[in-house]
């Protein structure tokens, strides 16, 4: 999402606090996954959040180059939207 909305959505690190004993805690996943055609379509920041004052923060990729790169860096505990930035 930080991708597409150029800086606009700024992704967090998933963090879990502990709560008091006795209080449940809940969370909720979910998972975007385009079709197969989809993954190699070219993507990147939305044109419409785009003017001459915001130019792009990230260069153009596809979601598969994007999950192939962010596939090795988390292995590491890295993060991967740095090395899309122009």
């Amino acid at each position: 999402m930080q991708l597409l909305s150029n800086d606009k959505f700024k992704s967090v690190e998933h963090r879990v606090l502990a709560t008091p004993l006795g209080r449940p805690r809940i969370s909720a996943v979910s998972f975007f996954l385009p079709s197969a055609k989809e993954r190699i379509k070219p993507c990147g920041p939305i044109k419409e959040l785009l003017s001459d004052n915001t130019p792009p923060v990230y260069r153009i990729t596809s979601y598969e180059e994007f999950m192939n790169h962010y596939r090795v860096v988390g292995q590491i505990g890295g993060r991967a939207l740095p090395h899309f930035k122009l």
